[in-house]
């Protein structure tokens, strides 16, 4: 993954990718994607707001992160916003390749870069990614770790067994329609506070976590049993 303006991506790559990726969604299967790990900078440094790809196609779920924070989960934020320095942030932001789909209509997140368009907006929805992170062994020893990397499969395997749960006719479906349209029915635990994901010392702003759809947590953590009543 790179942010989606990255000068290493051709534009026959993403062509061929979103070929793919498109096919997969006409076969109702949804491709969960990482919206990344370094804020609002993406790693880029020329102090505009940048978005991950292939996170920002139409034809994937954008998995955000969260992190605990005492008795709260919030958005997912460590100093200085980026994996540089030992921090981590939430991805997330206003695509300035793809347009903003049908299903995101309602969503009124702005781009902060001056002039962008008001394209597809990332992340989706969310999960835990940041601390305390997931218990890992690695050489047989305790090694927490965590990131939207981790936040990502945690989606797809939720799909997958709500998948196998739903009535023959209602499995396998492309979901961000129909997620963006029951996301009021309780299906999501809004995630409405924590720092903005800001990466510093570049860009040095982020988009803000609020009540309600937000560039960070999307429209929040899912409710398992809430999300499989509400595709049924």
């Amino acid at each position: 993954m790179l942010p989606e303006d990255d000068p290493n991506w051709a534009n026959v790559a993403i062509a061929e990718i979103e070929k793919r990726l498109s096919a997969a969604a006409e076969l109702g299967i949804t491709v969960c994607v990482s919206s990344g790990d370094d804020g609002s900078g993406d790693q880029m440094s020329d102090g505009r707001c940048h978005v991950n790809y292939p996170a920002t196609s139409p034809f994937v779920l954008s998995v955000g992160g969260t992190m605990i924070n005492g008795a709260d989960e919030e958005a997912w934020w460590v100093a200085p916003g980026e994996r540089a320095g030992g921090g981590g942030a939430t991805g997330g932001g206003v695509s300035v390749i793809f347009d903003r789909p049908t299903w995101q209509q309602n969503v009124q997140v702005n781009s902060l870069n001056p002039g962008a368009k008001a394209g597809r907006v990332v992340p989706d929805v969310a999960a835990l990614a940041g601390p305390p992170y997931y218990d890992l062994i690695l050489h047989g020893r305790p090694k927490p770790n965590g990131g939207t990397s981790a936040s990502t499969p945690l989606w797809a395997a939720l799909i997958t067994r709500i998948n196998a749960l739903l009535p023959a006719d209602k499995q396998q479906r492309f979901l961000m329609p129909l997620l963006y349209q029951n996301g009021q029915n309780g299906a999501f635990r809004d995630i409405s506070i924590g720092h903005d994901n800001a990466s510093f010392p570049l860009p040095g702003e982020g988009y803000p976590v609020q009540k309600g759809y937000d560039a960070c947590t999307g429209q929040g953590v899912p409710d398992g049993t809430a999300l499989l009543t509400a595709l049924q």
